[in-house]
């Protein structure tokens, strides 16, 4: 498999969770990188095609992935792609938020290849 791009999806609304998937974006050497960001609004029907790395960041709130950010993400659908999933949490610990955003994506066609 070649992945000559990085599709960085991200719910984000204090940026944190932003400028953590920027930082594993930029770690991978990709150039070609597109990006959507859930934060605002949904992004209507997306499709990430196999060629591409997924790198999917959402904030946890109590030990969960943020109810709107796991909303607006069921419009994303992959066909095999590889997804980094990352869940990004302050003083409390994670939980199960990396579990539900890896169950999540893997029903909507992306294969977990990090988290």
């Amino acid at each position: 498999m070649n992945i000559d791009e990085v599709q960085l999806i991200t719910f984000s609304p204090t940026c944190t969770s932003k400028q953590v998937g920027e930082a594993i974006v930029h770690g991978t050497g990709i150039s070609s990188v597109s990006k959507v960001d859930l934060t605002l609004e949904a992004a209507g029907k997306r499709e990430v095609p196999s060629h591409a790395l997924a790198v999917i960041t959402v904030p946890v709130y109590g030990g969960h992935v943020a109810p709107l950010a796991l909303e607006r993400m069921k419009e994303l659908h992959a066909d095999g792609a590889p997804a980094v999933v990352v869940v990004v949490y302050g003083n409390r610990a994670y939980e199960d938020a990396l579990l539900e955003g890896v169950e999540r994506l893997e029903k909507q066609g992306f294969v977990p290849i990090a988290a």
